[in-house]
């Protein structure tokens, strides 16, 4: 069964949102751009990237981000993952 995931990824401070997007704009076929990316800065002052992350199970949405963020280069501190709401209410029926 194919689900979607919502994963958050917190950013090592030496990322700013700012340079994520122009690092986005800069390049249209980045991996990224595939799930969506929504960027913020968070209450620390670091850069959070929202993505929706098709996949079977947690963990692969999960190897899929890392994977994804280590090609590009950036760090990130901390993984945040859930189903999206749609796939709760789902696998709920």
């Amino acid at each position: 069964m194919r689900s979607e995931f919502d994963v958050r990824v917190e950013l090592a401070e030496v990322v700013t949102a700012e340079e994520v997007r122009a690092e986005l704009a800069a390049d249209p076929s980045h991996r990224l751009l595939r799930f969506n990316p929504r960027l913020r800065t968070n209450a620390l002052g670091r850069a959070e990237v929202e993505l929706a992350v098709p996949g079977p199970d947690v963990w692969t949405a999960v190897l899929t981000v890392m994977g994804v963020f280590g090609q590009a280069a950036l760090s990130l501190t901390a993984l945040h993952v859930e189903p999206t709401e749609q796939a709760a209410r789902c696998s709920a029926a």
